[in-house]
């Protein structure tokens, strides 16, 4: 049965509040027709601010939203001119609220951006009418209404992230309510019990395991083959175990966490475990009273302890139990045993089949031995680490060489040639050169020769199958590419200057040279003027056709 929520208003009032709202929507005429239009989409937001108040048990709520949305729709009938016309000081709004169970549960998955976005402008114009607004109660109605709005939008946040909309555009009672709606989204990590957003892990079923926790999960399961060991752990333990593993992932280089990490904090944790449920190992032993006494014991103390007599000593000796802490031997013997069970599990993982191939035998692990290891296996791990060295020094060798190699096959055709042509053009120059080009001419034939025979030699070299391997190292030559093509930019100029020193010609060459020249001229002289003397036969053509 619906519950009639009926008031009386005076048309002062009303009139009052339709001034409000006239003045309310001034400042958004951009976005509507007109200012009516604006609180058209106000009522619709109201009817669903209405239902959600009611389903969520707050009628007092619902009832003053509905008012003020009744309100509103009398304000904005077209007939408003015959409303305050009327005799009676006062008009009566006919309202009644009705069951909106579950309406906006199942209306909210409906919704989208553009509703959301619709809500927070609701809001804020909601509040502007609350500023133009001092008529009590529509005012504490409205500010109601505004808060009822916001929980729409939270609610449509909780299921689509607000990302988009600009935090002016927001309305502060939004932002409110919408922090615990925000921290509602966050997870708590069953792991290292820290909340985490959710695109921080993964959710399977009710439990949420973050990314960090989830990899040293797996690299534990894998070293190990089992939690065994961390579930000796209390839940206190092993929250802190994780939390230390994600202090050590952000401190990290590379924000990786390797098993080497992983090993060693689990050694550290199970030990300062078997620590605290053992904290401390009685030492007992009979010594005489004056070794206790210069150990500093007081003498009424020792005395006080159990005493036996001593047939080889020949007096009495005492016993006085020592408390001395045993970290090293149980961080020893928890290393051992989380050793030997990454071993088995190692042994394990290598002994299954894959695929086609047939198992390959267990590979060494890079592992600090435990004090019970014998000699020969220490050799051996010796032996196998100084063959993996060499083998990797022959393959560094062998890309070395081939390097060095292409470069001396580059370099010997240019370093050749210009050697030949610099040695050529300066046998042609007399002997007698200036000093400073001398001198650098005899410093670039040097440097080209030992370059040439350096990458000669070192080609020589390559063929020999020790150096291919990579057995043998060769000695790098003396230049690279960007050395040989330097040099012979240098040569270019010492050639240039030498040619500035070659022989004139002899003067007989000359005159037979300008005798030749004078001859040719009075040739082509002869051979202009006879064809001036006789010019071509002009052709004529005719009325008649040519003739």
């Amino acid at each position: 049965m619906p519950q009639p929520c009926h008031f009386n208003i005076s048309k002062d009032d009303l009139a009052t509040f339709r001034a409000a709202l006239e003045a309310a929507a001034s400042s958004q005429l951009s976005l509507w027709t007109s200012w009516e239009t604006c609180w058209v989409t106000v009522s619709e937001c109201l009817d669903q601010a209405e239902a959600r108040a009611y389903e969520a048990g707050d009628v007092a709520a619902a009832k003053q939203v509905l008012r003020l949305n009744k309100l509103i729709q009398t304000c904005l009938q077209p007939n408003w001119q015959l409303v305050s016309e009327e005799p009676t000081p006062e008009k009566t709004i006919l309202c009644s609220m009705y069951d909106w169970t579950d309406q906006w549960s199942r209306y909210k998955h409906s919704l989208g951006y553009f509703h959301m976005e619709q809500f927070s402008d609701v809001a804020g114009d909601l509040k502007r009418l609350q500023e133009n607004l001092t008529l009590l109660p529509a005012s504490s109605w409205a500010h109601e209404a505004e808060k009822q709005v916001s929980l729409l939008l939270v609610d449509c946040w909780a299921l689509r992230p607000l990302l988009y909309l600009p935090l002016c555009q927001i309305s502060p009672l939004c932002l409110m309510a919408a922090a615990p709606a925000e921290e509602a989204c966050k997870h708590r990590c069953i792991l290292c019990n820290l909340t985490h957003e959710v695109e921080s892990g993964r959710v399977h079923g009710r439990k949420f395991t973050c990314t960090p926790c989830a990899s040293a999960d797996r690299l534990l399961r894998r070293g190990l083959g089992s939690k065994d060991e961390l579930q000796n752990l209390s839940v206190e333990e092993q929250h802190s175990f994780f939390q230390k593993l994600a202090v050590e992932k952000a401190n990290a280089k590379d924000s990786r966490i390797d098993w080497k990490t992983v090993r060693a904090c689990l050694v550290t944790s199970l030990t300062t475990r078997q620590m605290t449920e053992n904290a401390t190992a009685v030492d007992t032993q009979f010594l005489p009273l004056d070794v206790w006494l210069k150990q500093g014991w007081p003498e009424q103390t020792v005395r006080n302890c159990p005493k036996e007599w001593n047939e080889q000593y020949g007096c009495d000796t005492y016993q006085v139990p020592v408390k001395s802490m045993t970290w090293k031997q149980t961080y020893q013997a928890v290393e051992e045993r989380i050793l030997r069970q990454e071993k088995e599990a190692t042994a394990k993982r290598m002994a299954r089949p894959r695929g086609p191939k047939e198992a390959e035998p267990e590979a060494a692990l890079d592992l600090p031995a435990p004090e019970a290891a014998k000699k020969g296996d220490a050799s051996a791990a010796a032996e196998k680490k100084a063959a993996r060295a060499e083998a990797a020094q022959e393959k560094k060798n062998q890309a070395s060489n081939q390097k060095m190699q292409l470069l001396a096959a580059k370099a010997v055709a240019p370093l050749a040639q210009d050697l030949q042509s610099l040695t050529k053009l300066r046998a042609r120059v007399p002997a007698d050169l200036p000093e400073p080009i001398q001198a650098v001419y005899e410093d670039n034939v040097g440097k080209l020769q030992r370059w040439s025979q350096a990458a000669k030699g070192l080609l020589k070299d390559w063929e020999e199958e020790a150096a291919q391997t990579g057995k043998v190292a060769l000695t790098a030559p003396p230049f690279d590419m960007a050395d040989v093509k330097c040099l012979h930019k240098t040569v270019v100029e010492v050639q240039a200057n030498l040619r500035q020193h070659l022989p004139v010609p002899k003067a007989k060459a000359a005159g037979k040279r300008k005798a030749a020249e004078a001859g040719a001229e009075a040739t082509d002289t002869a051979a202009a003027e006879g064809a001036e003397a006789n010019p071509p036969a002009r052709r004529v053509r005719s009325k008649g056709g040519n003739k």
